[in-house]
């Protein structure tokens, strides 16, 4: 589901500093689970389960862990998506997703923050190590950026073609410098 928004009412609404519930689940009261077409339910029990939020405090707040995001970005959001996916059905193995776009239709941009608990392994190869701020280590590797923190996995996907490789890097993790000290 994807919102209207200004970049200051997202903003408003990622400085609430919504931080998950405390019941160690999903709390999936107010959000939307959304139905696989022409599935059977032995089908869908293979599939992640997946949840739309109404809003981003809404998604957050139904985390059992906090998913941080940067407090600024830089581009100017448009409209955004919250999904959630718990994994193994259990509402605790789950994968949320923020997705941010920009107006121009044409633009060739993609941006996503995927925030996973528990932590996910990453087996990637040919990934750049990165240190970021407070000691935390990540790994990039194309437009992403992987890393730790808080008992959560973080991957970041950005990619806007108006900007350069290395001005592309130096954004991601100003950005993932920001969760860490969000």
């Amino acid at each position: 589901m994807i919102k209207n928004l200004t970049i200051t009412a997202l903003l408003s609404l990622v400085l609430t500093g919504c931080g998950g519930n405390q019941t160690g689940v999903l709390d999936t009261s107010k959000l939307e689970k959304v139905e696989y077409e022409h599935l059977t339910k032995e089908g869908e029990k293979k599939l992640p389960i997946l949840y739309d939020a109404p809003s981003l405090k809404v998604g957050r707040n139904a985390l059992p862990y906090e998913m941080k995001l940067p407090k600024k970005f830089p581009f100017k959001v448009y409209r955004y998506a919250f999904n959630i996916r718990d994994l193994k059905h259990d509402g605790k193995h789950l994968r949320a997703t923020f997705v941010a776009d920009v107006k121009d239709e044409n633009a060739k941009f993609q941006f996503k923050i995927e925030a996973s608990h528990p932590i996910e392994k990453n087996n990637l190869i040919n990934v750049t190590e990165i240190k970021l701020d407070d000691k935390v280590r990540g790994e990039y590797k194309g437009n992403t950026l992987y890393f730790q923190l808080k008992g959560v996995s973080y991957k970041i996907i950005y990619w806007n073609e108006e900007i350069s490789k290395e001005q592309q890097q130096k954004e991601i993790i100003d950005m993932a410098n920001e969760i860490i000290y969000n």
